[in-house]
């Protein structure tokens, strides 16, 4: 559902782009019909930018989300959340930076942007998403013990990495990675044990 969201999201920015920009600078015609059968049964492009959103304005519970995460993934250091935004508007902000960097300034507010990159030889979508509170947790082992430490920021910025749908641009495929670049420093959170 998700998916097909995007694709009409997508659609409806070329429509719009074509009839602002001059014949001579309008997208191919069909660009956007870049599926197959097998791109249809990929996961949502969103399911994994969930397991970093924790829908609360309370720095504490951002906080705690992100140290139970560790539960989940042993393995990981770090563990990044967002928090203080809507789900509605965080990923409309991604949809619209992958639209601006297909079809110019479609949207000139956008406090995102988007630019390809590439991965073992595939493109890749790097999207930079600006002005976000997150909290960003970080677990050491010290003689044997893990130790938690937990950081919110406000004012940060997060780079999110996703594929290309079929390998061809502009379609925004599964969402891979994010990593928490840069914020304004804010506190550190203590977690109750």
């Amino acid at each position: 559902m998700k998916y097909t969201s995007l694709l009409l999201a997508l659609w409806l920015a070329k429509k719009r782009a074509e009839s602002v920009l001059p014949s001579g600078n309008r997208p191919a015609s069909g660009s956007l019909s870049a599926t197959t059968a097998e791109d249809n049964v990929m996961p949502s492009e969103f399911e994994f930018l969930d397991k970093h959103f924790y829908d609360t304005e309370e720095v504490y519970l951002a906080a705690q989300a992100a140290r139970e995460r560790f539960g989940n993934y042993p393995q990981a250091r770090t563990s990044t959340v967002i928090y203080n935004i809507g789900w509605q508007e965080l990923t409309k902000s991604i949809e619209e930076a992958v639209i601006n960097y297909t079809f110019g300034q479609i949207f000139p507010d956008a406090r995102t942007f988007a630019y390809m990159g590439e991965y073992h030889g595939n493109p890749q979508w790097n999207i930079v998403v600006t002005g976000l509170n997150y909290v960003n947790a970080s677990v050491q082992i010290v003689s044997g013990v893990r130790e938690y430490q937990v950081a919110a920021y406000i004012n940060g910025t997060v780079v999110i990495n996703a594929r290309v749908v079929g390998n061809n641009p502009p379609m925004l495929g599964e969402i891979i990675h994010l990593e928490a670049t840069v914020g304004d420093f804010v506190e550190v959170v203590e977690l109750k044990s």
